[in-house]
């Protein structure tokens, strides 16, 4: 998971990540920066409707 908008490693780093790790998804986050859970008052909400739509439901 990364935001679009990363001053910090830059927008390319989630993709760098994601080419070395086999079997791996990325998502991205349209807005945010390298704090994805400060900058965004629903992040946690965001990431628990990934996991479902992704596992299923628990």
């Amino acid at each position: 998971m990364a935001g679009n908008k990363d001053n910090t490693v830059g927008n390319d780093a989630p993709y760098e990540l994601k080419a070395g790790i086999a079997d791996s998804e990325l998502i991205i986050f349209d807005g945010l920066g390298h704090g994805l859970f400060e900058e965004d008052k629903n992040f946690y909400n965001k990431v628990l409707d990934c996991c479902e739509a992704t596992l299923g439901e628990t």
